[in-house]
């Protein structure tokens, strides 16, 4: 006796699955692009950092800018989580913070 040619036809594939339901969920909502007009205010904001404390060590005005610009030019063309954390770990003070392009800012 000959078997169907395929078994696997009377699986349906249209319905969801918890798991999948499950891994849809955390996944992170898609990263939004960046204009050309926004990263060039983000690299104007970064030339105007000052000096600060990153992770406890003081950085010059110079190396501040330098690693904040590294940041905006090494983001792609998306805002994404990388992004995000390498704003963050310049460690901005709350002056700074406000002035920070508005598309950066966290709603």
């Amino acid at each position: 006796s000959k078997e169907a040619p395929s078994s696997s036809a009377s699986v349906r594939t249209d319905a969801p699955s918890s798991a999948g339901a499950r891994t849809r969920e955390l996944v992170p909502p898609p990263p939004v692009a960046i204009s050309d007009d926004d990263r060039t205010a983000l690299v104007d904001f970064c030339r105007t950092l000052r000096g600060g404390y990153i992770e406890g060590i003081y950085r010059s005005a110079i190396e501040r800018r330098k690693m904040a610009e590294n940041a905006a030019k090494c983001a792609g063309t998306h805002v994404d989580v990388g992004l995000a954390r390498a704003l963050d770990d310049l460690n901005l003070t709350e002056e700074e913070r406000t002035r920070v392009p508005k598309f950066f800012q966290d709603e």
